[in-house]
């Protein structure tokens, strides 16, 4: 199978997003509309590159680079992969794409449709799981290749109107899969939901045929074939094999269901297990960015106010050399002042607020549904969750806010806010992807 290459990562068919048109104007009026424009582009596109950390309390940086040059390549056919020039507990491993994607000249005439959901984790470099699959042409055998389409959510739903066990036509599947070099099929989609027969006879014949233990109930009238209703736009993210029969991804509840053999982005998400374990872990490099801003030292004493599911806490404790102490809460259900009564006013070193946000920056997303109202509640909660931040950290201490959002409520103007709230802080440095850094200067008692 061949693949070609665009010269531009942000540049393939389904970079129109969908967003609450509330929020796209706020956005849009804020950040200015050509840069609202090429955020919106680069979100639907993952990052093109996966980072390790090393554990550097346990090993180094290069004895984890000479492992990987004999692990990747088991993996990935051709990995390319070196240290952050920033962040030496780093090693970025690279991708490609975005490919061209052809199902009809691979063989592929069968296809698959995932959630939403899961077509986003398989285009960060995932394999598709069964929860994730909603509807399999009729007639898949474990072995086929196969085209994985990505069902996307209907405009103002959270869902895509495809009912996990859809039967699809062999004829428009087939239609969709030729189209696949075009990424974008809501046509297929269209073909598919014009073909079929009445929803309720067809889950019928589907729930009767897993019941007796068939397979497909079209199967057996493939002339005429029993589809089911499928709506909505569909989009070609890469060919796979698949891992087992139509009726048995529909009846287990856990497993690899296709193995993708190619992607529009091969983004690579290798296993480090084995020798490894323990010596590295994937985390994001805004993660990692976060946590090295606030550059615990050693014997410090570090509270990280929004700690799950962990991963700036043990970065925070590697920057320390594992001496002092790090403290790491998250939301507490069920406890109250007395179990959990608080801590001393000043009585911290460094404080990492790593905010709960509306998360507008993750990529890749292929639908963002928040409101213009839980933009700005959020942006109120953590202004809250700063004024704590303020009244723990000790004079001269420092203090970082980040969140994961583009939304100037939860970033620019929460700085602002506490700037203008807390004359004793410094503002020391703003990092794209939202990362602020404060000194706090004097005490507040």
């Amino acid at each position: 199978m061949t693949q070609t290459t665009s010269s531009n990562p942000n540049e393939h068919a389904f970079t129109e997003v969908s967003w609450d048109p509330q929020v796209s104007g706020f956005l849009a009026a804020a950040l200015g509309a050509e840069q609202f424009r090429r955020i919106q582009a680069a979100i639907a596109v993952p990052p093109l590159s996966t980072c390790v950390r090393v554990n550097t309390l346990r090993t180094s940086t290069q004895d984890v680079m000479q492992q990987l040059q004999g692990l990747l390549p088991q993996q990935h056919s051709a990995v390319h992969f070196a240290p952050h020039p920033q962040l030496p507990m780093a090693i970025l491993l690279q991708g490609s794409g975005p490919h061209s994607i052809s199902p009809a000249a691979a063989g592929a005439a069968k296809q698959v449709v995932i959630s939403r959901k899961a077509g986003e984790a398989v285009l960060r470099g995932a394999q598709l799981f069964v929860p994730g699959v909603l509807a399999v042409t009729s007639g898949l055998q474990a072995g086929d290749l196969v085209a994985v389409m990505v069902a996307l959510d209907k405009p103002g739903s959270p869902h895509s109107g495809i009912t996990r066990g859809t039967v699809l036509l062999a004829a428009a599947a087939a239609a969709a899969a030729a189209n696949g070099s075009n990424f974008s099929h809501p046509s297929a989609a269209a073909g598919i939901a014009a073909a079929a027969a009445p929803l309720a006879e067809a889950q019928h014949a589907t729930a009767a045929a897993a019941a007796a233990g068939t397979d497909d109930p079209a199967d057996s009238t493939a002339a005429a074939g029993v589809p089911v209703a499928a709506a909505g736009s569909l989009i070609c993210i890469g060919l796979g094999r698949a891992k087992m029969g139509r009726v048995e991804m529909f009846r287990v509840q856990h497993g690899v269901a296709v193995e993708m053999e190619q992607r529009v982005y091969e983004v690579p998400s290798p296993t480090l297990d084995g020798p490894l374990k323990g010596l590295v872990m994937l985390q994001n490099l805004p993660s990692i960015l976060a946590a090295q801003v606030l550059n615990p030292q050693p014997g410090s004493r570090v509270l990280d106010m929004c700690a799950a599911p962990g991963g700036k806490t043990t970065m925070l404790a590697q920057l320390m050399r594992g001496k002092g102490q790090v403290i790491a809460l998250d939301r507490l259900y069920g406890l109250g002042p007395a179990k959990c009564p608080g801590f001393a006013p000043e009585s911290f070193d460094a404080v990492l607020l790593d905010a709960p946000c509306t998360a507008l920056g993750l990529r890749p997303r292929l639908l963002q549904q928040q409101q213009l109202s839980l933009l700005l509640e959020t942006a109120a909660y953590q202004r809250a969750l700063l004024a704590a931040a303020v009244q723990l950290v000790k004079p001269g201490g420092v203090m970082v806010y980040s969140t994961c959002t583009i939304s100037p409520a939860e970033n620019e103007v929460n700085v602002r806010h506490a700037l203008d709230s807390y004359p004793c802080l410094q503002l020391a440095d703003t990092i794209g992807f939202f990362v602020a850094e404060f000194v706090k200067t004097c005490s507040l008692l």
